[in-house]
């Protein structure tokens, strides 16, 4: 959505939803009180989710929150728009679902040691970079408890570069980064029609990969598996997602999962071999919700 938030009547309510998207906002309740309640539908003891919403830091643990009603989720207001050219563009990456923060919480409670967690949650604290912490912490959010997880590990690519999880997966290591990507989308929207709408995406595909060939070292796949998982605001073409990912050293990536924090994700690999293990480890299953046929 495109707004220029000076021609907004203001309501009076603190809140930016109550501007842009009145007739979608049933009931309001703070994004402390949604945790919890939210913690208890999944069967959580109470002290429990008191212990895990307490590691959440101020302002985001004030977020006020609001029932969606085109959706019937509970979301909390936590974000920046994006900027193109002079505009504003406000979406669902400000008004995010309780559910998911619940889920990412749960993971960085599980997985991330006390001596790498300031550092994180100051990114999840961000509202410019809330939705790039989140990000980091879906591929592991699904994954049995017993495992061997390491958190930002370094030694496995150039200089100082860091891989965001490290994996043991049996005789395997699994390495995997992960990445928030927003740039097809904002391209996407510098295309779109007098009446809003969106065309046909018509990105540069290889934007989806930036930087991710650069995390590792060449490897042997039947040892270390290394690969992404890519979140993005749009689906993608996949005749040039897959000229995109074949154009990668097949000696640094062997996969990319396109993602969210939904079990179904669109898996790209190397060796059709590799496809059912890695499905099976990160206990989810394959599906095009994220691609399209162009």
């Amino acid at each position: 959505m495109f707004e220029n938030l000076a021609g907004l009547p203001d309501s009076g309510n603190n809140m930016l939803i109550d501007r842009l998207f009145p007739q979608c906002v049933g009931d309001k309740a703070p994004l402390r009180q949604l945790l919890l309640d939210a913690a208890a539908s999944f069967g959580m003891a109470a002290q429990e989710a008191q212990t895990l919403v307490q590691l959440l830091p101020s302002p985001l643990i004030d977020s006020p929150g609001f029932l969606d009603m085109s959706t019937d989720l509970w979301r909390y207001e936590f974000g920046e728009p994006f900027i193109l050219n002079d505009q504003l563009i406000f979406g669902t990456h400000m008004f995010l679902p309780v559910n998911e923060l619940l889920l990412a919480n749960g993971a960085f409670a599980r997985w991330v040691p006390l001596g790498k967690r300031a550092a994180y949650l100051a990114v999840l604290n961000s509202p410019d970079k809330h939705p790039v912490a989140l990000a980091e912490m879906m591929p592991v959010c699904r994954l049995p408890f017993t495992l061997e997880v390491v958190y930002e590990v370094p030694g496995y690519g150039p200089g100082n570069r860091t891989v965001d999880w490290a994996l043991q997966a049996g005789g395997r290591l699994i390495l995997i980064d992960a990445k928030s990507r927003t740039t097809d989308f904002i391209q996407q929207a510098c295309n779109a029609g007098q009446n809003g709408e969106m065309p046909v995406p018509e990105h540069d595909h290889k934007l989806m990969f930036k930087s991710i060939e650069g995390k590792f070292n060449a490897a042997d796949p039947d040892v270390q598996l290394q690969g992404a998982w890519i979140t993005t605001h749009i689906t993608q073409n996949c005749v040039e997602i897959d000229n995109a990912f074949a154009a990668l050293d097949p000696t640094k990536v062997h996969f990319a999962f396109f993602g969210d924090w939904r079990s179904d994700v669109s898996l790209l690999v190397r060796r059709e071999a590799d496809r059912k293990f890695l499905l099976d480890f990160f206990n989810v299953t394959q599906s095009q919700r994220f691609f399209f046929q162009p």
